[in-house]
């Protein structure tokens, strides 16, 4: 698969999700300056909302990784665990936790070979 295929079909997942309520066991935010990550058993409920296409369609290595930006619908009354950057565990979703987002389905696409240069020395 090329990369603009790859993109496409990113694209395409995000216009169906856009709008509509999802179940995610996996939620990221910001807390104060750093972003944190939340699981959830079982998953919540929240609405895609309106995400920049350079975050719907970014790469990372040789995937498109989509990202959806999301409004949480639902109380939060049995959140699992947060484990920050240091693996460090705590129960709950903080006050401040803000701008969620969640992943959409990565393509894989090959990526193109630079062509080889002969030149003189």
């Amino acid at each position: 698969m090329t990369l603009e295929e790859a993109t496409e079909l990113a694209r395409a997942d995000y216009a169906k999700a856009l709008g509509t309520i999802i179940e995610v066991g996996e939620l990221y935010g910001y807390v104060g300056d750093d972003s944190a990550e939340w699981w959830f058993d079982p998953p919540i409920r929240v609405l895609v909302t309106k995400t920049d296409d350079d975050t719907v369609t970014r790469t990372c290595d040789e995937f498109v990784d989509p990202i959806y930006e999301v409004e949480l619908i639902e109380p939060l009354l049995k959140p699992e665990h947060r484990r920050d950057g240091a693996g460090e565990t705590r129960k709950a979703l903080p006050p401040d936790a803000r701008s969620f987002w969640v992943y959409g389905k990565s393509y894989e696409f090959e990526k193109k070979k630079a062509a080889k240069v002969v030149g003189t020395p």
